[in-house]
C-alpha cells in the first residue's frame, strides 16, 4: 500500500488486514500531518494484491497524493521493509 500510494516510512499512512475463511479485509488511512483532514477505506476480496490497488486508488482519488506530498522530502530514505513481518506469521 505504501508503494501504491508512493508514501515513506514517515507518511502518516495506517493500514490493517485480517483474513478469514479466504476473505481479506483491508482498511487504511492517510492523514494531514496536523489531523485535520483524515482519508479512510475498507474494502474486502481475495486477492491482496488487487484488494491494496482497489484501496489506494480510492484513497488517491481522494486526495491521499497531497497529504502524503506535504510531508514527503525529496528523496525520502528508504524503509527498512515492507515485507510482513515473519516474527508475526509464526505460530506459538
Amino acid at each position: 500500500l505504501l508503494a501504491l500510494l508512493e508514501a515513506g516510512c514517515s507518511a502518516p499512512v495506517g493500514a490493517y488486514a485480517t483474513a478469514e475463511d479466504g476473505v481479506i479485509r483491508l482498511s487504511a488511512m492517510v492523514a494531514s500531518l496536523d489531523g485535520s483532514r483524515i482519508l479512510r477505506e475498507q474494502r474486502s476480496g481475495s486477492d491482496p494484491d488487487a484488494l491494496a490497488r482497489e484501496v489506494a486508488h480510492v484513497l488517491l482519488e481522494g486526495g491521499a497524493a497531497e497529504l502524503v506530498a506535504a510531508v514527503s522530502s525529496p528523496s525520502p530514505s528508504p524503509c527498512p521493509s515492507a515485507e510482513p513481518n515473519a516474527e508475526s506469521r509464526r505460530p506459538s
